[in-house]
């Protein structure tokens, strides 16, 4: 049976090749399969027995050597032999063990004391490494639903500013089908954030009305306003008041 002819010889990551029977790793190319976002792919098996399907880029560059399994035994290796307990992927998912099942933990009232959970397989350090990676500098681990617990479908790495954003404390302001929080929409509208802030829960102007407004403007007006409204003229000495116009004429 003649071999199917995939055209190209060199090892461009796009240039199609047979691959089939050729070792990378523990995989073994079994067959070409459907093209991943336009780029050629291989049904690989692994060692261990799995079936994948692989980026040809990633099997040309090494990226890809596995099922995953070799990743898990490393990952076992260096927490039984070198201590991942030190670094700082570690940090935050002790902390997140800890925040969601201590009682005695300080953030326990906020996570576990309202329903948060941690997922079965994350109770392993070992499954919440292989499905998160190690920590990226600068970003925390973040829930995508506040309401919803910890794990690999509700959880991403993101920077501090994108945590604030999400959290449970701030408004969430609808206008034009458009949600955002009071930060975000002052910085689309090119808006002061204490000028709209003061206009929505002081003076509770219109949604509308706060987000189209020009800046200021309205509220100081009426900050003088009601200072003039107030304002007394002074009695002259001797304690009486000055005679009107019209008393005048009177007399």
């Amino acid at each position: 049976m003649a071999k199917p002819s995939y055209a190209y010889a060199n090892k461009n990551a796009n240039t199609m090749r047979n691959f089939i029977g050729e070792l990378f790793g523990r995989l073994t190319v079994k067959a070409l399969a459907n093209k991943i976002c336009d780029r050629p792919a291989w049904s690989c098996q692994c060692s261990c027995g799995n079936q994948i399907v692989v980026m040809q880029q990633s099997l040309l560059s090494g990226n890809t050597r596995s099922c995953k399994c070799l990743l898990k035994e490393k990952v076992k290796e260096r927490v039984t032999t070198h201590g991942f307990s030190s670094t700082p992927t570690y940090h935050v998912w002790e902390h997140m063990i800890q925040r969601c099942t201590n009682p005695k933990d300080k953030r326990f009232k906020a996570y576990g004391g309202r329903g948060i959970t941690v997922c079965k397989r994350w109770h392993t350090f070992i499954n919440f490494l292989e499905d998160m990676g190690e920590k990226p500098e600068h970003l925390s681990i973040e829930r995508v639903n506040n309401n919803k617990g910890y794990s690999p479908d509700n959880c991403k790495w993101a920077t501090r500013k994108e945590q604030n954003s999400n959290t449970r404390r701030n408004r969430l302001i609808t206008h034009n089908k458009e949600t955002h929080t009071l930060s975000e929409w002052a910085a689309i509208k090119n808006k002061n954030y204490q000028t709209l802030r003061a206009r929505l829960n002081r003076s509770k102007w219109p949604i509308e009305m706060a987000l189209e407004e020009g800046n200021c403007k309205g509220i100081n007006m009426k900050k003088k306003d009601t200072a003039k409204k107030g304002t007394k003229k002074p009695m002259p000495k001797g304690g009486k008041k000055p005679m009107s116009k019209d008393s005048k004429n009177k007399c």
